[in-house]
């Protein structure tokens, strides 16, 4: 039969186990880098606020999805309609931040 003691250990490592995976597990989930709005808005000719509101409609639906780029672009040719879609690409690729690659 197992004594008392050798259980309460067995579960105190397990649990350690758990917490320790818990905490390094976090870490690997933060929060996506902020785009950086005022490069982004000066680059295509409008305001930070208008690019906010833009960038927020073409989010994605659900995480792992690609942004909207069609409702990206049709929301910020409301505020410049001299902005192409190879320009947003231009600009995107540029500024917008890669997971392996902080904000310039």
């Amino acid at each position: 039969m197992l004594k008392r003691s050798s259980v309460v250990a067995a579960a105190s490592v397990l649990l350690s186990a758990l917490l320790f995976s818990t905490i390094a597990n976090a870490d690997q989930r933060r929060d996506p880098p902020k785009p950086p709005i005022d490069k982004l808005s000066a680059a295509l000719n409008v305001n930070p606020d208008q690019m906010e509101n833009c960038l927020e409609e073409g989010r994605p639906a659900s995480p792992g999805e690609k942004p909207n780029k069609s409702a990206l672009l049709s929301c910020l040719q409301q505020a410049n309609s001299n902005i192409t879609g190879n320009q947003l690409d231009d600009v995107m690729q540029q500024y917008m931040p890669k997971p392996d690659r902080p904000a310039e």
